[in-house]
């Protein structure tokens, strides 16, 4: 019957359009980051450049290894953990992403072993280009350097030197359409303040705009 099939195609279409918002990150990921670029350089990894082979020669063996096929050809994610317990678990302490063999990504989450703060970041790379408000709470700020394709994650405060570092990210350098399309949510949220968690902390009235460091007025 006419009707019994127009139901069917919506269900398709809706089946289909969860499927692919659930994929979509990934290939837009890879998709845009096939290109030849360099990027920054961590722990002895050049993004862009390095090996699987040179990643392996720099940190050993991944803990945890998922490999798959893409349109771009074979797409590895190397994973390691700071606590063998935690395999499995999300995040790991180091992701790095592999596509034909040279790593295209790397996402550090070993801060909470050890303080480390944007001033230091700043050093390495000097005045951030984009500074907008992060995810989860009011004090969390995204910090991008995109010259040299690097994006942190910060706890704001008054100073970079006391501001903490809670994850760094480095991919080849791309556009700010090009990062949004690489972290769609969970990190940016645009003009939308995140709400204040009442005694989470005391912020200052200053940390109130986007950019508390005027890095780009």
């Amino acid at each position: 019957m006419p009707w019994q099939r127009a139901v069917k195609t919506i269900a398709i279409i809706i089946f289909t359009l969860f499927a692919l918002l659930g994929i979509l990150p990934a290939i837009v990921s890879v998709l845009l980051m096939s290109r030849q670029s360099t990027g920054a350089t961590w722990n002895g990894i050049t993004i862009g450049q390095s090996t699987a082979e040179q990643v392996i020669a720099e940190l050993g063996p991944p803990d945890e290894v998922e490999g798959r096929r893409t349109l771009s050809g074979p797409f590895e994610t190397y994973r390691y953990y700071a606590d063998q317990e935690d395999i499995g678990e999300w995040p790991a302490t180091y992701s790095i992403e592999i596509l034909r063999e040279v790593v295209i990504s790397i996402d550090d989450y070993s801060f909470g072993q050890h303080d480390v703060y944007l001033s230091e970041f700043i050093e390495l790379y000097g005045t951030p280009d984009h500074v907008t408000w992060g995810q989860d709470f009011y004090g969390a700020r995204v910090v991008i350097f995109l010259d040299d394709g690097v994006l942190v994650e910060v706890l704001a405060q008054l100073l970079p030197e006391d501001t903490w570092v809670g994850a760094a990210h480095y991919f080849q350098p791309c556009s700010m359409t090009c990062i949004r399309a690489m972290f769609p949510w969970g990190v940016f949220r645009g003009s939308q303040v995140p709400p204040e968690f009442p005694g989470m902390y005391e912020y200052p009235p200053e940390l109130d705009q986007e950019d508390p460091w005027g890095f780009t007025d």
